[in-house]
C-alpha cells in the first residue's frame, strides 16, 4: 500500500493503519475507529505535546539517540472528505460542519517499542455507546476534552490512554497516569506526566531503577496516589484461597466498581496472568503480573454486572473484558485469540485487587459499609427487593432528587447535608424506593442521617 506523502493532511483508515505502525495498541485504535463507523482520519505532523514535551525534557533529550520532540496527531471524523474540501474548511473555519462528528486523535511518539514499532502516546477516543443490545446499557466515566485542529475547536468526552514505552513507563505506571487525569478532572489532583511518576513512585524503596522502569509494586502506587492528594480504598480479591471467602470479596468488588465508577472515580485494576501447559492440565506454565484501569462497565436488565471495560496500555482503550463471576476473572484480548503474535496468550486472567483514589472527606471506607450493605441485600431479596450502592456529592443528589418525586423532597432539598453521601438504594419492579443516605465524611456506617421515600 502507498503510504501518504508527508505533505498530505487527509487520510484514510487505511492510510492512518500504516502510518500507526504494526503495535496490537494501533492496530486496535484503528479497529474501535472504524466501529464507531469514522470515514476520515486528519493527520496533525508538527505537534507539541506538553505531556510527552515534559518526559523528552526529563529523559529522552539526555539520551545519545537523537529523539524528536515533536509528535505526530491524528484526528478521527465521522465523515468523509477530500484534501482540497480540507484546506478550504480551516480557511473558513467549518470543519465542524465538514468532518461531521469528532471522535477524538491518538499521538504517534518519535521512538520505537521493542517490537520495532511506533509508541502511541496521549490518546483521547470516545467512549462505545451507552446503549447495548435489548435492554442492556454501558456507564463509563469521563471528561470532556477541547481539542484544537489549525484554528477549529472540537470536544471529545473520554479518559486519555497512551502505551508504555519500556524506558519510562511500565503498564502500572501508565494506569497512575490514566486515573490521574480522571482525578484531575473530579477534584483538581495535580497533573503528572510518565517520567514523573516513575520519578515519584521510586522515592519508596525498591529493588528496581527508576529508569528503566521494570514496573512498580503496590506500596509504591498507593505512595503516588496520596502524593497526589488522594486517599486509596483497597479491595483484595484473591488474597486468600478460602473459596467462600473469595466468593464474598468478588461480590463486593462488582458494588464498589459500579459505585464508584457511577461516581466518576478511576479504579485501578492489579492483575493475575497464568499460562498453563495444557487446557487438560492445570499446572502453572508461566505468570505475570499486570496493572489496567476500570474506566466503565456494562450491565443487564436487571442491573448484574455483565463486563468491565479497560483500559489496558497493552492493547488499547476501552477494552471490552467478559466478567467471570466466580472468581472475578475476566476474558478479553489476553485470552481470547486476538493477541496472537503478541506475545504470550494467556490461559487465565484474574484481577487480584482493586485501588480507588478517593477525596480525602471521603472518609468512610468500602469495608465499613460492605457488610451492612451485603446484609440488607440477603434479607429483603426473598421480597423482591434490590439494593444498588452509590457514591455521590450532597450536590448532585439533590440535583437528583428534584427530577423525582418523594415524600419529603422540600426537606431534603434545604437541609444541610455532608459533602459527600453513601447511599444504600432499594429498587422495586425497576423503580426506586426508597434511600437510605449515609453520612460518607464518617468513618463509620451508623444510622442514617435520611430515609428518602419515592412516590410514583
Amino acid at each position: 500500500m502507498m503510504q501518504a506523502s508527508s505533505g498530505q493532511y487527509v487520510l484514510s483508515l487505511e492510510e492512518a493503519k500504516t502510518e500507526l505502525g504494526g503495535s496490537h495498541v494501533a492496530a486496535y485504535i484503528i479497529q474501535y475507529a472504524a466501529g464507531m463507523e469514522c470515514r476520515q482520519v486528519v493527520r496533525e505532523s508538527d505537534y507539541t505535546d506538553k505531556d510527552y514535551l515534559i518526559d523528552y525534557a526529563n529523559y529522552y533529550s539526555r539520551s545519545h539517540e537523537k529523539y524528536a520532540k515533536i509528535v505526530e496527531r491524528y484526528h478521527f471524523f465521522e465523515k468523509a472528505f477530500s484534501e482540497e474540501e480540507f484546506h478550504r474548511a480551516i480557511e473558513n473555519g467549518t470543519m465542524a460542519q465538514l468532518g461531521g462528528k469528532y471522535f477524538g486523535f491518538c499521538i504517534k511518539k518519535p521512538m520505537l517499542d521493542r517490537h520495532k514499532q511506533p509508541v502511541i502516546g496521549r490518546t483521547m477516543m470516545s467512549p462505545p455507546s451507552d446503549v447495548l443490545a435489548g435492554d442492556k446499557r454501558r456507564i463509563s466515566l469521563g471528561y470532556t476534552h477541547d481539542v484544537h485542529l489549525y484554528g477549529n475547536v472540537f470536544s471529545v468526552r473520554g479518559l486519555p490512554f497512551q502505551s508504555q514505552d519500556r524506558e519510562i513507563s511500565a503498564c502500572a505506571t501508565v494506569a497512575l497516569w490514566t486515573a490521574n487525569q480522571a482525578l484531575h478532572s473530579s477534584h483538581g489532583a495535580c497533573l503528572a506526566t510518565l517520567s514523573e511518576i516513575a520519578a515519584k513512585t521510586t522515592i519508596t524503596p525498591a529493588t528496581s531503577r527508576t529508569f528503566p522502569t521494570s514496573g512498580l509494586t503496590l506500596t509504591q502506587m498507593i505512595h503516588y496516589l496520596r502524593s497526589i492528594g488522594s486517599e486509596v480504598d483497597i479491595i483484595h480479591i484473591q488474597e486468600t484461597g478460602d473459596i467462600e471467602s473469595i466468593k464474598k470479596n468478588v461480590r463486593d468488588a462488582k458494588t464498589v466498581i459500579k459505585a464508584y465508577i457511577g461516581a466518576s472515580i478511576p479504579i485501578i485494576a492489579t492483575l493475575t496472568m497464568k499460562k498453563y501447559h495444557s487446557c487438560q492440565n492445570r499446572c502453572e506454565k508461566e505468570r505475570a503480573f499486570h496493572a489496567v484501569v476500570i474506566t466503565g462497565y456494562g450491565e443487564d436488565q436487571s442491573g448484574n454486572l455483565t463486563e468491565l471495560y479497560i483500559h489496558d496500555d497493552g492493547i488499547g482503550p476501552y477494552c471490552v473484558a467478559e466478567w467471570k463471576e466466580e472468581t472475578a476473572g475476566i476474558r478479553y484480548d489476553w485470552n481470547n485469540g486476538s493477541m496472537s503474535g503478541q506475545g504470550v496468550e494467556w490461559d487465565e486472567v484474574t484481577i487480584d485487587h482493586i485501588i480507588a483514589p478517593v477525596y480525602p472527606k471521603f472518609r468512610l471506607p468500602s469495608s465499613n459499609i460492605l457488610h451492612d450493605f451485603r446484609d440488607w441485600q440477603d434479607r429483603f431479596a426473598s421480597d423482591g427487593f434490590e439494593f444498588q450502592l452509590l457514591f455521590m456529592q450532597s450536590s448532585a443528589y439533590k440535583a437528583e432528587l428534584i427530577k423525582n418525586s418523594c415524600k419529603n423532597r422540600r426537606m431534603v432539598l434545604t437541609k444541610n447535608l455532608p459533602r459527600f453521601l453513601v447511599i444504600a438504594r432499594m429498587w422495586e419492579n425497576g423503580k426506586i424506593v426508597q434511600d437510605l443516605v449515609h453520612d460518607a465524611t464518617s468513618t463509620i456506617l451508623g444510622t442514617p442521617i435520611e430515609f428518602v421515600k419515592y412516590e410514583w
